[in-house]
């Protein structure tokens, strides 16, 4: 039974070798009895995750929360996580009590951030922890969407997804291309789809994929600033990263505090009122060719893994590779003096 999760797609289009080492062998790492970096960013993805269901399903409003509730629930948050990770192994040491207050503020911090975030539009989280099941060309993809926002005119339902990430860096059109980010764009797809169950005769409209990064700034000024410039300069740290539609009615529902560069989305004006060249923004067209697009990219990559490809075939960029993090150095044998990484091909619009 093909089905995959869009984790493991990634996986074979960096390296199909790799990919069956871990999915085809299921060679595991030893696990080791300590706090990691990676247990770090679970649990503030877990943090901010209980943060959105106690708002959802508790007596408070996105646009009316006042800095002591959202403090408060913070604190209940991660205190919540903690408890439940690993029978507490977080209190083992000194140092794991520091990642704890570490934890603590960048969470503190998130939930500030994507409070005002929503705050600054009229899109209201609609859906979180959003399982799917999605069938792309014959290839059945699974998951679980952090947040899928809304907001609905009397014709139109405009759509956009939202992923929580540490450690992450931007979202790359060219890395999508080549299978390697795929997950927000499977994503926007899967919500799409809800939203047209939910709203038969309504036109759904894509506003959006997005990333919202879980990370700890440092402002460095040296001149001495006030609260609140430190508070904006932390606010725009923490903008999302992804691409938007587009239009500028769509933005203005997403940021109606935009000005010449907007401190939420990665856009920004010309003088004259066009969207500037660095802006991450399509159309709705160019989206329905990303969907499209991601629809026969998925159905090639499971074709692929179903015929049994299982190449040394890591790609490379000057940035970063396919090894940089991989657990299966001491069995490939792949050396990059000897061999050459694979090159992504460029991504372009038609």
């Amino acid at each position: 039974k093909n089905t995959y999760s869009v984790t493991r797609l990634e996986k074979y289009a960096a390296c199909a070798y790799a990919h069956f080492l871990q999915y085809g062998l299921r060679l595991k790492e030893r696990e080791v009895y300590e706090f990691a970096a990676a247990d770090m960013g679970n649990l503030l993805h877990n943090a901010v995750e209980l943060f959105a269901r106690k708002i959802d399903k508790g007596p408070y409003d996105w646009f009316e929360l006042n800095d002591e509730i959202r403090e408060q629930l913070s604190e209940e948050c991660v205190e919540e996580v903690i408890t439940d990770y690993r029978n507490t192994l977080l209190y083992d040491s000194s140092r794991n009590e520091y990642m704890i207050a570490r934890m603590s503020r960048l969470v503190k911090r998130a939930v500030w951030a994507l409070t005002e975030q929503i705050k600054h539009g009229v899109f209201v989280p609609e859906k979180l922890e959003a399982p799917f099941y999605l069938k792309e060309g014959g290839v059945s993809l699974h998951g679980r969407i952090d947040r899928i926002d809304t907001y609905e005119d009397d014709e139109k339902v405009y759509v956009r997804v939202m992923d929580y990430k540490s450690g992450m860096a931007g979202f790359d059109l060219t890395a999508l291309y080549n299978g390697l980010q795929l997950q927000l764009a499977v994503y926007l797809n899967a919500a799409v789809a809800m939203e047209k169950k939910d709203h038969e005769g309504k036109k759904i409209v894509p506003a959006g994929l997005f990333y919202f990064p879980m990370k700890d700034p440092m402002i460095s000024s040296e001149v001495q600033m006030s609260q609140e410039a430190i508070e904006d300069a932390l606010f725009k740290e923490l903008s999302l990263e992804g691409i938007c539609n587009a239009d500028s009615e769509i933005i203005h529902y997403m940021d109606q505090q935009c000005g010449a560069k907007s401190n939420i989305l990665p856009i920004s004006y010309n003088k004259d009122g066009s969207l500037s060249k660095t802006s991450k923004a399509v159309t709705t067209e160019q989206f329905e060719q990303l969907e499209n697009f991601v629809k026969e990219k998925t159905a090639q990559l499971g074709a692929e893994i179903m015929e049994g490809e299982i190449s040394v075939n890591p790609y490379g960029t000057p940035q970063k590779t396919a090894c940089d993090y991989c657990a299966y150095h001491g069995i490939c044998g792949f050396s990059p003096k000897e061999s050459s990484y694979r090159k992504l091909e460029k991504f372009q619009w038609e």
